[in-house]
């Protein structure tokens, strides 16, 4: 009694099984992590656009509130070219 014992038993096939999910689930990361970078950047020129044309929205905005303060026609139908922007 006094002496062990040992079994064997085959676990190479588990050994390959587990490698493979391994291997697969690396592979599905790394995919998810590479469209992940792809939407971020989608994103972040998205924003810019956006931000442009707010930008582009704005200016045009204070364009018109300028003209709407000074009269460049006068009573006889003729444009003032000096204030013409």
């Amino acid at each position: 009694m006094n002496s062990l014992t040992f079994t064997s038993f085959p676990i190479g096939e588990d050994i390959e099984k587990a490698r493979r999910s391994l291997k697969d689930q690396t592979t599905s990361l790394t995919d998810f992590n590479d469209s992940f970078n792809k939407y971020c950047s989608g994103v972040k020129t998205l924003e810019s656009n956006i931000c442009s044309v707010f930008s582009k929205i704005s200016g045009i905005t204070e364009g018109i509130s300028k003209l709407r303060g000074m009269s460049i026609i006068s009573e006889g139908g003729q444009v003032d070219k000096n204030k013409v922007m």
